[in-house]
């Protein structure tokens, strides 16, 4: 039988408190709490919880009216200033549950929730609000958990969007997964309330804190379980490929990687102590691999939606249940299970059919369908929708999350990791190919999707904030067009916030005055020989500025920005996009094929006359 590690004391070396940044003191959080900020702690307690030992439900609380309100805030305000201490606060009841899916008989496979007193839990809130006012202060930005404002998904996407733009460079990265085993339990109370006084924390609201963890006792509540329970490498990947391939790869990927010397264990100095390498690691819900690929992690989603979906197989064939109910139930858990961190996925096409297949055969049980049913009567995936209530289906839906992520990283601090890191880059060459589908890339595919019918936006071949930050930052006029998604007959919105500089891009150049000369030459310029320059207006392509003119450049330009808006316009009318800017271009097939001709000999012309001029 394994130990169960309860208020483990450990040692604490206070002289390493001497190492830390002292902050100024911020003497304004002392200050009484207003019946205002009571209010909204109150409100942010949610309905239907379980009381603590006196079995008080959060429900009653809230139901509270005119004076009897006013007596809960007075509490509040006897404990804050230290009149009176309330031992109902300091009684927690400890409901003890099973980790499902491992073994009972190991302790550590159980984990405890205490049930504080509602006006406890009240009074915390209020506590803090005035510590996380400290915490954006001084405090890291790297802190994602139980932060306002930010979340796992914030977590997820920074984590994935550092590694997929590193190994798009060639760059291999090592992360390190630090789990404190039993934190809470050996937690040192005297130790915290010391770094709360170095971070700037006031007297007061220290004392306040150090009460309530001063004399706790905890009840063991009556539990379902019996006592004896409680003691006993770099691959470009095809999206055509097989089944058998990419198992294949996938295979000779993780050997690959087991074998690398990058991958041996480190030692840390200690007999036996060393640090492993591991091919998968579970990350705040997610499942984070060695290949960075999210198959794994859609199999988990795909898995727990399923078992959840078979727990509540009766609920879906009672014929008690209007199909309404049926629905909105499966939209908040099977579908919330199904797609939980799709945000940061990099979606290939294969994981979307995974998907999308696992939702169709949760909605034929629920409309007591079988693939006989389906075959016989001809019913095709539009029409299987359209009976479980319009389902948009997974796809739709994943553009949906995702957009309405991007939306609130926009209009949120800007200081966050995860909303810089939409605009972060690498200083570093990339190689030609690139190897991975990244998160950044899905995310402008769903903006590009969600942005088709707005005329007066551009989203160019890298979502350039320029072209659409503006309007993001309207959340009214971004929900609508996140609701066109799924509703695609509502009408387009006007643009809001106007007075901004919208010009697009690809107009800029024209537009704008040119920028004032360098101090010297640069190296690399694009300039005609001797006999082009006074041959006047009709040029050709095969001449500098003709082919400058092709770009859609007036006159001589680095080749860096050549180069880069070659690259641009390649994408924009290229033969294999047609089918994604066709519409955009106003194009034919055949004449977009004959303008990329133009726009390649141009550039080709121009990159020559830079090398010999080099």
């Amino acid at each position: 039988m394994k130990t169960w590690m309860c208020n483990q004391q450990r040692s604490v070396d206070w002289d390493l408190l001497d190492d830390l940044e002292r902050k100024m003191t911020l003497h304004e959080y002392d200050g009484d709490f207003s019946e205002a900020h009571f209010e909204r702690a109150l409100k942010g307690v949610a309905n239907g919880k379980a009381g603590g030992e006196n079995g008080v439900l959060p429900d009653i609380i809230k139901s509270l009216k005119g004076a009897n309100r006013k007596k809960v805030f007075s509490y509040i305000k006897q404990f804050w200033d230290g009149e009176y201490e309330f031992e109902s606060w300091k009684s927690g009841l400890l409901s003890i549950i099973h980790k499902s899916g491992k073994p009972k008989d190991d302790l550590n496979n159980y984990r405890g929730i205490t049930l504080m007193d509602v006006i406890s839990k009240v009074f915390s809130r209020m506590v803090n609000d005035r510590l996380f006012k400290i915490l954006d202060k001084y405090c890291t930005k790297f802190q994602f958990g139980g932060t306002p404002g930010v979340g796992c998904t914030d977590a997820i996407l920074t984590l994935k969007s550092v590694i997929h733009t590193r190994g798009n460079h060639g760059l291999s990265t090592h992360v390190a997964f630090i789990d404190l085993v039993k934190a809470y339990d050996t937690a040192n109370h005297e130790l915290l309330i010391r770094v709360l006084e170095i971070y700037g924390v006031p007297p007061k609201l220290r004392d306040v804190i150090r009460r309530m963890y001063t004399d706790l006792k905890v009840v063991l509540a009556p539990s379902i379980l019996a006592p004896q329970d409680l003691q006993t490498l770099d691959i470009p990947q095809d999206e055509n490929e097989t089944d058998e391939v990419r198992e294949s790869r996938a295979s000779l990927q993780l050997r690959l990687y087991n074998e690398s010397p990058e991958t041996d264990n480190i030692s840390m100095g200690g007999v036996g102590t060393t640090v492993t390498y591991t091919s998968e690691f579970p990350y705040l819900g997610s499942r984070i691999t060695f290949d960075l690929d999210d198959t794994r992690d859609i199999d988990a989603r795909i898995n727990a939606a399923t078992r959840n979906f078979g727990a509540m197989s009766n609920f879906y064939r009672s014929s008690q249940v209007s199909l309404n109910a049926k629905y909105r139930v499966f939209m908040a858990i099977q579908v919330n299970l199904l797609l939980w961190g799709c945000e940061s996925w990099a979606l290939k096409v294969h994981l979307k059919d995974k998907l999308e297949r696992c939702a169709r055969r949760m909605i034929r049980r629920i409309l007591n369908l079988n693939m006989n049913d389906i075959k016989d009567n001809h019913i095709t995936i539009n029409q299987l929708n359209q009976k479980f209530k319009n389902f948009s289906g997974i796809e739709t839906l994943i553009r949906v999350r995702t957009m309405n992520f991007l939306g609130k990283l926009i209009r949120g601090n800007v200081k966050l990791p995860s909303r810089q890191m939409l605009v972060a880059y690498l200083d570093h060459v990339r190689p030609n190919w690139c190897p991975l589908d990244t998160n950044k890339k899905s995310m402008w595919k769903y903006l590009k999707h969600m942005m088709k019918d707005a005329r007066y936006i551009n989203i160019d071949f890298v979502g350039s904030f320029q072209d659409f930050y503006y309007c993001a930052l309207d959340s009214t006029w971004w929900n609508i067009m996140v609701a066109r998604m799924l509703d695609p007959s509502i009408p387009v919105p006007e643009r809001p916030n106007d007075g901004f500089d919208y010009m697009p891009r690809r107009g800029r150049r024209r537009q704008q005055p040119p920028p004032p000369p360098p101090p010297s030459p640069p190296r690399h310029n694009v300039s005609p020989p001797r006999h082009n320059r006074n041959r006047g207006p009709a040029r050709s392509r095969n001449s500098v500025l003709g082919a400058l003119e092709v770009l859609g450049f007036e006159d001589f330009t680095p080749i860096d920005e050549v180069k880069a808006r070659y690259r641009y316009l390649a994408i924009q009318y290229h033969p294999d996009k047609h089918s994604l800017f066709g519409e955009d271009n106003g194009m034919s097939l055949k004449e977009t094929t004959a303008h990329f001709r133009v726009i390649k000999e141009a550039w080709e012309f121009l990159r020559e006359q830079a090398r010999r001029e080099a």
